[in-house]
């Protein structure tokens, strides 16, 4: 499969992320359909996408058919049989808990085409806890888009236990907006491993890893200045003035020190 092969988007949830990422899509020239549970939200996200193409159009980011084409590229449905059956690529963007996650995973393993990419977008949830019950794990990845994600213009692109190298080169490729390499998985793996023993660079006898940092390197404290003086761990005090100069008091002009 290759990125020419995805010739329509579908994202789940028609909430602020999502239908910004529906506008990226469609802005790029693919069909998008936005799906979720209720159609006073699907209603909303429209609103929202209008008013997002109508700034653009202010702004002289795009012209006004360039915009009426993006709109009319988009379409809603409270059907996920049909956002399955519409989509070579799918992102879900729905609420950040874990159970729901699972659920619309599992429903899309059971109705998207064998071929369909699903990514998850998520700042602090893993894939592998996500598509537990996915069985097409190399047909699945992450993202990470920023609030506004239509007028951020970057989004982070990682890998789950199981993508493939296929699979991730796609999703790179196919982003509307630049796609930062992310080793997430691993970066995650480090942060819980490191919560319950010590770090691999402290077992091979690297640096020391201060007690109570789990792990972590120590917090890095700012070098101090002529007028600075700090301890590692501790807040940088300003020192005090040589005996005899002169202070100035809070209020009213400067006078000598006894």
């Amino acid at each position: 499969m290759q990125t020419g092969d995805i010739r329509s988007i579908g994202v789940a949830g028609g909430g602020t992320i999502g239908f910004g990422i529906a506008v990226n899509f469609a802005l790029a020239g693919y069909p998008t359909v936005i799906y979720d549970l209720a159609d006073e939200v699907l209603e909303r996200s429209l609103a929202n996408v209008r008013a997002a193409l109508e700034l653009f159009v202010e702004e002289g980011l795009v012209t006004g058919q360039q915009a009426d084409q993006a709109a009319a590229r988009i379409d809603t449905t409270t059907d996920l049989e049909r956002l399955a059956a519409h989509s070579d690529f799918i992102t879900e963007a729905i609420v950040e808990r874990l159970a729901d996650k699972q659920e619309l995973f599992g429903a899309l393993d059971r109705l998207c085409a064998p071929g369909c990419i699903v990514v998850s977008n998520t700042s602090r949830l893993m894939l592998s806890d996500i598509a537990v019950h996915y069985e097409r794990k190399d047909r699945t990845g992450l993202t990470h888009y920023f609030v506004p994600p239509h007028i951020v213009p970057g989004v982070e692109v990682a890998k789950g236990p199981g993508t493939s190298d296929e699979t991730y080169e796609i999703m790179c490729e196919l982003m509307p907006v630049r796609p930062l390499r992310l080793l997430r998985r691993l970066a995650m793996a480090r942060r819980r491993r490191g919560r319950s023993q010590p770090s691999p660079g402290a077992e091979r006898g690297g640096a020391r890893q201060d007690a109570g940092t789990h792990g972590r390197a120590p917090p890095v404290v700012p070098r101090p200045g002529p007028h600075w003086r700090s301890r590692a761990g501790t807040r940088p005090r300003i020192r005090p003035p040589p005996q005899g100069a002169l202070r100035r008091p809070r209020y009213g002009p400067p006078r000598e020190a006894p």
